[in-house]
């Protein structure tokens, strides 16, 4: 989980990029933003709440300087952990790109949601050796969640948006580019996956997204090279084997080529 504003949003949204089981909660306590979600752009208030499932394609594309933004993100592994009633996991189906991604909720359920995560920030923040301090935040994510799961039929539409054939291609390619970036960058293992030529797949995600079939996969490739050197103690050399780059060199070239600086050079920054 996670509690934040402003640039951790940012790379919440590059790990769920990379991850195909990363869920992310936005509610805005203030402020507005900007968000493309499967390439349509979102405009965001007050007492929104943004739900950015895995398998959508997503961008932040603006958040105002007043933004208060309230953040919960995790993993599928984690909340299975959970003791959830059975019931809990119909909800889930509201989290998914078949419903709107935006909730916009009265000014006292807000609330209570902002109140919930206040109390789980607190707990996490706190500098002491409670011995049930994770068991009490895991309750109280619980709670969190449940109401959620309450609110689901109240505020989750049911996404009726209509996308032309190149939108479609691009999502498409975009979910399958997700799954297999780490093992193909070749674009004919896209192109033949989605039966069409690769100068058909590149121009089209270029017109749609306006960066080409390769850009995006380099972008994966540098979002999880990223995420990997910030979070994890690897050593360059193992990210660059579990990236399937040739050698480190070639991880080297490709990062500096991405990012402006070498590895060693970006984990030392962080």
């Amino acid at each position: 989980m996670d509690f934040s504003k402003g640039i951790i949003l940012d790379d919440l949204i590059a790990r769920s990029n990379v991850r195909n089981d990363f869920f992310i909660f936005v509610l805005f306590a203030d402020g507005e933003a900007g968000a493309k979600i499967n390439l349509k752009k979102l405009n965001l208030k007050k007492n929104d709440l943004l739900i950015i499932p895995p398998d959508a394609a997503k961008e932040r594309v603006y958040i105002s300087k007043d933004a208060v933004l309230k953040i919960v993100a995790y993993t599928s592994e984690f909340i299975s952990q959970l003791n959830l009633p059975d019931r809990f996991w119909e909800a889930t189906d509201y989290y998914s790109t078949r419903h709107k991604p935006v909730w916009t909720l009265p000014k006292p359920v807000a609330k209570n949601l902002v109140n919930l995560i206040h109390q789980m920030e607190a707990r996490i923040s706190e500098n002491n050796q409670h011995p049930f301090k994770m068991e009490i935040v895991k309750y109280i994510f619980m709670i969190f969640i449940l109401e959620l799961a309450a609110l689901a039929p109240h505020y989750a539409l049911e996404n009726n948006q209509q996308f032309t054939r190149k939108e479609l291609l691009t999502i498409e390619f975009y979910a399958l580019a997700k799954k297999h970036f780490r093992e193909h960058r070749e674009l004919k293992y896209y192109a033949d996956a989605l039966f069409v030529t690769s100068k058909h797949l590149t121009e089209t995600v270029k017109e749609v997204s306006k960066r080409t079939a390769g850009e995006t996969i380099d972008s994966l490739l540098a979002q999880a090279a990223k995420i990997q050197l910030k979070t994890t103690s690897k050593s360059i050399a193992e990210i660059s084997d579990a990236l399937n780059f040739s050698d480190q060199s070639s991880f080297g070239k490709f990062f500096k080529r991405m990012e402006g600086v070498s590895p060693k050079t970006y984990r030392s920054n962080q």
